[in-house]
């Protein structure tokens, strides 16, 4: 007689030792009594049972946070240095057109000008300093530390992770900049979007095959037709002709989209060709532009609170406040580009810059018994670049579903 998956998992359950088949009673007990979870650090008596005298911590291991900047993992944005000066300067060689040959129908006593002037055409584009960064952090000496660990690989290991933390702040900072010069290139604020870089999709909130591949078609067609073109103007909003260098162009979407992709591709093994995208896709949680508000249904708009220090502690309904009236991890986020589905974009739109690099410094208050580490960088700059080709795929109107992070 067949047997089902559910009665045989029932079956082999029934014939394996489990914890409480096996475990004696005080193991169990015990086990139980001390739980699983971590022991809160005021509430626990930790004094030896047998000549009640306290017990030693042994420092195990030390969890150090780790951050990570995945647009410049996934190779979008470049970064420059720029020593000297306080604005950065591009410039752009446009196409010179043919002019008509002057050997054709020449006669007896005319005469062709060879020195005629005619200037190339050449744009320039500036760019201003936009992105400061420092942090600071304060270590006291040893004879704190030696209040709290019972070996120097404690002390050196625990300095180790919380200046580590210094970098990781600087990383977080500089890839929540580039998602805000991704939001300012969206808003268009200086350069206005051609029509033809906007492409509008139908998309629902639980996208079917059809919308599916339907996008990935459209997504497709544009690829080749840039492809195709010897020149053309149609894909930046500076309206520069020329060339489009198909190997820079990356897809940034919503997350779950590559996972929607690879599900649909194994579903529908005999088209997989057609579901493939000729570009590296890079998946994004928001394309910046999110705006903080109080309640779900978006009513109230909130602030950022800073301390002395200029550190963000909170948000309050007005700017400019200094006591917090909202936590952090209590706000609603609304994204004010949830239309947005998916930008394709050459990975040159994106450009940071530096004149000058991170700078580690450190100063010893000899009266506070403390040392201060300082992380700074001045004058650097996160910019969009409007030269390069970007494609931004919009939710039609009437289309459900599509933002605020999770599938589009």
């Amino acid at each position: 007689m067949a047997i089902s998956n559910l009665d045989l998992l029932k079956y082999i359950q029934a014939k394996t030792p489990q914890f409480q088949s096996l475990t004696s009673k005080i193991t169990s007990d015990v086990f139980t009594e001390k739980g699983y979870d971590r022991i809160r650090n005021n509430d626990y008596k930790a004094l030896n049972e047998f000549y009640g005298l306290s017990m030693r911590v042994y420092l195990q291991h030390i969890d150090i946070a780790e951050t990570k900047d995945t647009l410049e993992l996934a190779g979008f944005g470049e970064t420059y240095d720029n020593p000297w000066g306080g604005i950065i300067q591009r410039e752009a060689v446009s196409m010179v057109k043919p002019v008509s040959p002057a050997w054709k129908d020449l006669e007896d006593g005319s005469t062709v000008d060879p020195f005629v002037v005619r200037k190339g055409n050449v744009t320039e584009r500036f760019f201003n300093q936009n992105f400061d960064f420092q942090t600071l952090l304060t270590i006291p000496d040893d004879f704190v530390m030696k209040q709290i660990f019972i070996n120097d690989f404690g002390i050196s290991t625990f300095i180790e992770g919380q200046i580590a933390q210094l970098r990781n702040s600087y990383a977080v900072q500089k890839y929540l900049a580039k998602k805000e010069a991704i939001d300012a290139f969206l808003k268009a604020s200086v350069d206005t979007l051609q029509d033809s870089q906007k492409v509008d999709v139908t998309w629902s909130s639980s996208v079917t095959d059809d919308e599916l591949i339907s996008f990935i078609l459209a997504v497709k067609n544009l690829v080749s037709l840039m492809k195709t073109v010897p020149t053309t103007s149609a894909y930046n909003a500076l309206k520069f002709d020329s060339a489009c260098d198909v190997s820079k162009l990356k897809l940034l979407i919503r997350v779950g989209f590559k996972n929607e992709i690879a599900v649909r591709i194994l579903r529908n093994s005999f088209n997989a060709e057609t579901l493939n995208l000729p570009v590296d896709v890079i998946e994004v949680d928001n394309f910046g532009g999110m705006e903080p508000y109080k309640e779900q249904a978006f009513s109230t708009k909130l602030y950022p609170v800073y301390d002395k220090l200029g550190i963000q502690i909170g948000f309050a309904e007005t700017s400019g406040a200094s006591t917090p009236t909202v936590e952090e991890n209590a706000v609603f986020w609304k994204d004010t580009n949830e239309n947005v589905l998916a930008i394709l974009a050459d990975s040159r739109l994106i450009f940071t810059s530096y004149q000058n690099g991170l700078n580690f410094e450190t100063i010893r208050n000899p009266r506070g018994l403390y040392t201060n580490y300082f992380l700074s960088m001045p004058n650097g700059s996160v910019k969009i670049d409007n030269l390069y080709n970007a494609v931004v795929f919009n939710k039609k109107a009437g289309s459900t579903g599509g933002g605020g992070g999770g599938m589009p």
